[in-house]
């Protein structure tokens, strides 16, 4: 073996050795951050839940949680980290609220903004965000889910939806691409139901998807946590496969669907 050989395998092995592990580069990328309950700021406060096993090695679920207006934020952290824990979802809490007959631009782009700095300071998964609102808190959910779809993979809504103050300012598309899938929770027998029916069944007729649960009013909604988690996790998959499917096509079915459109063959 002559010293040229030589001294080409021994480049061969350093870079081997040298090259890190897909754990090693998702570490470097991230860094290391703290989990558990945490109490960050941006301008206002915010509160974060990590999940005591967080690695970065792959991408995890963020929930972004807008309670009503009356509610304490900290308090609503409090009600759910431990629902967060179990599911093994990262959860977002903000303090900053819509007030009413407001424009809510300003506290659009902070809720956008501290997602955003979560996103690239832990490995959050862009396909499995879910926004939820409650009460007041889902009014602006609905709100913001229409307003910026591409920031969010579905919303959830209790007790209340796109009724409201804020309903005139709400942005709907026949586009599926600039729609995102909503879970509704409301009193079938409340007196808001007729307008929140009506508007669904408008959201449906351009091709949202909506799916309702009844929770009645002072019913605790424990149980519903639990059904909209399983909603979103399944639904995520299910839009996952989708892409894979159609990825696996390739350009034979992508010209099938154009000639498909413009001869109707």
């Amino acid at each position: 073996m002559n010293r040229r050989t030589i001294l080409f395998l021994s480049f061969l092995l350093g870079v081997f050795f040298c090259v890190p592990t897909g754990a090693s580069r998702a570490a470097d990328f991230y860094g290391t951050a703290p989990t558990g309950l945490l109490e960050l700021e941006n301008k206002y406060p915010y509160f974060l839940f990590v999940p005591p096993d967080y690695t970065p090695e792959k991408g995890w679920p963020l929930v972004v949680l807008l309670g009503g207006t009356v509610d304490e934020p900290k308090e609503v952290m409090n009600q759910w980290a431990d629902w967060a824990k179990k599911n093994q979802v990262f959860l977002l809490v903000g303090t900053v609220y819509v007030r009413e007959n407001s424009l809510p631009q300003l506290v659009d782009d902070w809720y956008l903004r501290i997602k955003k700095e979560v996103s690239e300071r832990y490995h959050i998964a862009s396909s499995q965000i879910l926004l939820v609102g409650i009460e007041a808190g889902a009014q602006y959910a609905a709100y913001l889910a229409l307003e910026h779809p591409e920031e969010f993979s579905a919303a959830a809504l209790f007790r209340r939806a796109w009724p409201g103050p804020l309903q005139r300012m709400m942005k709907t598309t026949a586009n599926s691409k600039r729609q995102v899938p909503f879970y509704v929770a409301v009193d079938p027998g409340g007196e808001i139901f007729p307008a929140v029916e009506a508007k669904a069944s408008e959201l449906e007729k351009k091709g949202y998807q909506i799916t309702f649960d009844s929770l009645k009013t002072g019913e605790d909604f424990t149980a519903h946590r639990d059904r909209m988690i399983q909603w979103f996790l399944q639904g995520t998959e299910a839009r996952s496969l989708k892409v894979q499917q159609k990825s696996k096509r390739g350009m034979k079915g992508t010209l099938q669907e154009m000639k498909k459109n413009m001869f109707g063959k």
